[in-house]
Formats: structure tokens, sequence, C-alpha cells
């Protein structure tokens, strides 16, 4: 579950002033990376780089180009634009172009680009992977960015998770308003302590003409 907006908080869940910086008008707020984190609300966090590999599989890439850098897909960040910078907006995303501070103090962008933080390091400690969509492309750019510059922010909700009569524990991922078990079941028991008929041996089809 995402957040439909970009954040625009002052405070963390503590009560503590978060470091932001307001590009344009109110409703246009970014934050440095340590903010980012720093700001999640109670029950939500900074999306990993693989949680937002895993929306823009749903939305139609597959796992080869999910994982690869740069520009990858066609229309995947059309769906998620808001109308004023050549979206359709599918789901209420509502992805506004905020542009960027960098770590100069320039804000510069808004209209044209926007940047949204991950959670998820590089190979180093100072750049993190971060997502880049623009207004003249339906595509979304998986890149890095230096912590200390500062780009939008969308947190996810914190998984929950249920457990079947085994005691097995499954998390629970939302795709399309529907909420799935991320892991295959594996319980040996119904709910009512009934015995599940387990095949173990291998077996094999054989297409005969």
């Amino acid at each position: 579950l995402w957040m439909a907006q970009n954040f625009k908080g002052q405070h963390d869940k503590e009560g503590n002033s978060l470091t932001s910086y307001v590009y344009d008008n109110a409703n246009n707020v970014l934050y440095d990376w340590n903010n980012a984190r720093a700001g999640a609300p109670e029950g939500w966090h900074l999306p990993t780089d693989e949680e937002w590999k895993q929306l823009e599989m749903y939305l139609g890439l597959n796992r080869e180009q999910a994982d690869n850098t740069g520009w990858r897909g066609t229309n995947q960040a059309t769906k998620l634009k808001d109308i004023t910078y050549n979206g359709t907006d599918d789901f209420g995303f509502e992805a506004l172009l905020g542009g960027f501070r960098s770590d100069a103090g320039t804000l510069d962008g808004i209209n044209n680009s926007g940047f949204w933080w991950t959670s998820s390091e590089y190979t180093d400690a100072t750049n993190k992977w971060l997502r880049t969509f623009a207004n003249d492309s339906g595509s979304i750019q998986r890149n890095i960015g230096s912590k200390d510059f500062a780009f939008s922010v969308r947190y996810v909700k914190n998984s929950a998770t249920v457990q079947d009569i085994d005691g097995n524990v499954y998390d629970v991922v939302e795709i399309g308003g529907q909420r799935w078990t991320k892991q295959n079941l594996k319980t040996t028991q119904y709910k009512d302590t009934t015995d599940i008929s387990l095949v173990t041996s291998n077996w094999s089809v054989t297409n005969e003409a």
C-alpha cells in the first residue's frame, strides 16, 4: 500500500522537526535522504529499491527490465503521473514532478522531472537508489543520487503478516487493490486440524501425439 500523494510533513513520528525544502508551492516539499527516512509515520517506511521494482513489474516491466538501470519500460510512469504531466494516473498515485534541490542549495527541474527516494544504498554509503519520472517520457528511470540532494518522498505501509495453523508466517503484499501472501502456502493441516494429503513422489507429464 503506497501513499497516494507526496509527503509534506514537517515532523517525525516523535515530534522532532524535519529539515525540508519547499519548492514553488506548499504542496511540493523535498527532503534529503536522512530526513526522508526519519519522516516515515508510524506503520510506514521509505520503500526499498525492490519494492519499487515490484510496483514497476505490476505495471508491466519484467524482472530483467526492472533490474536494469537507466530508463526502462514504455508507459509505466504514464500510469502513475498526474494528468498535468502527460500522465493518465490510472491508480490515483498522483505523481507530481517536483524537481530537486542539489547539495549546493540549487532548486531546479520542477514540472519537468520528479525524483523519489528509496531506502536502498548503492555500492557506497553516499549514493542511494532512486526513481525519476519526466514530463516528456512514459518510462521510469532507475538511477542513483547523493543522499545530500533533496527529492520527493513516498512511503509504503509496513507489510502485514498472516500465520497458518502450523505456525508458518507469510508476508502480505497489496497488488491492484488485493492482498496476496508473498510466499506459497506450506501448511500440512486444514484450519480444523485435519491433515492435508501431501504428494511427495516425483511425477512427469508426457506429451503424446
